[in-house]
């Protein structure tokens, strides 16, 4: 992954030119004609839209909903159990970070299938991915937790949370604060369609450190609100409030990102020799988002 003035890696955008921007009109004088300027997305409506932001997070999920509930009703064996509980703090950071890594690698995949977000500058993509990724795992995590038991899948099954108890007191207060805005959104009872959105509204914002194209993200960004509005009142003509609610947790989950980042930090320097995926050290570390 690139930072700004430094050349991008292809691993995580795709810097082929897209044929979605049509640069083959001209106008007289040699100049292109203003249509020729348009691209794709700028023909879709909100309903065409934000069916196919939908179509990129279901096929970039790590699970299905199917296997979600086949998952749910199986039995959670001692033995699992037992294996993550022995675990010791740097072990059972090594295996949040590898699944981190694993969401993040399925997060980049949705970014490049939202309409318009290559139409972005790779720059501004990479800023975009490098504050937002975190965040949007988080809201990938109300697809796999299940409230009342307090369970959530990790790796082939689903674990009890008190199963990750080689946490310290501050690694565990971030572990509650997070399940704490998980139950929040589940609570919500949103769609999948819904849950595709949010994320896409996470992932676009003009607020990140570090962007370029401002008029080119805001209008993307009002696209990506305005199919979330259409969505939350077709599913909920019953709550008024549920949009509101909704939009509510969009400054808690940058603190959760931020305080995120500095309880890694905190590892970091207790464990200097630990050494974290590739992708995983791009994008969360104190460089990588304040330096961006």
């Amino acid at each position: 992954m690139g930072y700004p003035n430094e050349p991008t890696n292809p691993e995580f955008v795709n810097t082929a030119p897209t044929d979605s921007t049509n640069y083959t009109t001209a106008s007289p004088g040699g100049l292109p004609h203003p249509v020729a300027l348009l691209k794709s997305v700028d023909f879709m409506d909100a309903v065409a839209f934000g069916k196919a932001v939908t179509e990129a997070h279901l096929r970039t999920c790590l699970y299905t909903r199917e296997t979600i509930d086949r998952m749910l009703n199986q039995p959670t064996s001692q033995e699992h159990i037992k294996r993550y509980q022995s675990l010791s703090n740097r072990e059972l950071w090594m295996e949040v970070a590898d699944k981190i890594t694993m969401a993040v690698q399925q997060i980049i995949e949705f970014a490049k299938m939202v309409p318009g977000f290559m139409d972005l500058s790779q720059d501004d993509q990479i800023m975009l991915l490098k504050a937002g990724s975190f965040e949007l795992a988080l809201i990938r995590l109300c697809r796999v937790y299940e409230s009342s038991s307090k369970r959530v899948i990790f790796g082939p099954v689903f674990l009890p949370l008190k199963t990750f108890s080689a946490f310290n007191e501050i690694e565990r207060a971030l572990q509650e604060r997070i399940f704490e805005f998980v139950d929040s959104m589940i609570s919500l009872k949103l769609s999948e369609g819904e849950l595709a959105l949010m994320s896409a509204l996470i992932l676009i914002r003009t607020d990140r450190p570090g962007l370029k194209d401002m008029e080119d993200i805001q209008k993307l960004h009002e696209k990506v609100l305005t199919a979330l509005k259409l969505e939350v009142g077709k599913n909920h003509k019953e709550e008024e409030t549920t949009l509101a609610k909704l939009l509510g947790h969009v400054e808690e989950l940058r603190n959760l990102g931020g305080r995120h980042i500095d309880v890694l930090n905190m590892f970091k320097r207790s464990a200097p020799d630990v050494e974290f995926p590739a992708l995983h050290k791009e994008l969360f570390s104190v460089e990588g988002i304040e330096g961006s």
